[in-house]
């Protein structure tokens, strides 16, 4: 870069490099004053309110905590029931058991879902075909949350935190059976213990005129299963209204259109 070689304008005062008078020689021999060897306390600053101790401001500085989540009642596992319902109504699964693999229900005929976003769909196997209702709920691998596959329903546990409740209904002659990735397994028996019934009474040998469902609840993130009892004879749709299941209507997906 080029220097500057133009010699300073003198008919220009404010251009005119300004010269810091010099202080007089005796303030160049002033006396150092000597440092006191009372330890004063460092000032604060001004502070209306009152004193804050360290570890109150220490407190105030941290982030406010998340509000914790109440935790789910005691409910027995997996490993501590094998047969649902009467003595044993509900239990609870692991976390990891709630997240791993397919929950595979047999004997199943009918069921209902109902996903994290409030929406709900059915289906019926029937003789001839299976029945469907309103709105299926489809996974990021293009797979049914909740579906049947070769006669058993099946839920997709991999993708859990996308389901709110499911719902299985058995014919009522035959019990339900339960079984996860790992093998554990139990059974949900067709008729339901008699009202009233002494704790370990279990079904009865001939069919009653209630018998056994199976709910499925998320829980955070844990599964929880129970055997509702419900009557003989409902229809699914009947099912689905005395459970509060609302099936959302199915639209089917069109393409835009310019005008």
């Amino acid at each position: 870069m080029a220097l500057n070689t133009a010699a300073v304008r003198r008919d220009l005062p404010y251009l005119r490099r300004r010269v810091t008078p010099a202080g007089p020689e005796n303030a160049a021999a002033e006396p150092v004053s000597t440092r006191s060897t009372d330890t004063a306390s460092p000032s604060r600053g001004l502070s209306l309110g009152a004193p804050v101790s360290s570890a109150t401001a220490l407190a105030s500085n941290r982030r406010p905590s998340r509000p914790r989540q109440p935790e789910p009642f005691t409910a027995p596992t997996i490993d501590e029931v094998r047969e649902l319902g009467g003595e044993h109504p509900v239990l609870r699964l692991d976390a990891r058991r709630s997240a791993i693999g397919s929950l595979i229900v047999s004997g199943a005929y009918a069921i209902a879902w109902e996903s994290s976003t409030r929406v709900t769909g059915a289906l019926t196997l029937t003789s001839s075909a299976l029945e469907s209702v309103g709105t299926s709920v489809m996974t990021g691998g293009n797979r049914a949350l909740v579906g049947f596959d070769d006669g058993d329903a099946i839920v997709a546990l991999r993708h859990l935190h996308e389901l709110r409740r499911a719902l299985f209904v058995g014919n009522g002659s035959e019990p339900l059976g339960i079984q996860l990735f790992d093998g554990s397994s139990f059974t949900v028996p067709a008729d339901a213990p008699p009202a009233g019934a002494a704790t370990g009474a279990a079904t009865g040998t001939a069919a009653g005129s209630r018998m056994l469902a199976l709910t499925l609840l998320r829980v955070n993130a844990f599964i929880e299963l129970r055997a509702e009892p419900v009557a003989r004879g409902l229809t699914p749709a009947e099912l689905h209204r005395e459970f509060g299941y609302q099936l959302t209507a199915h639209v089917d997906p069109r393409q835009p259109r310019m005008r």
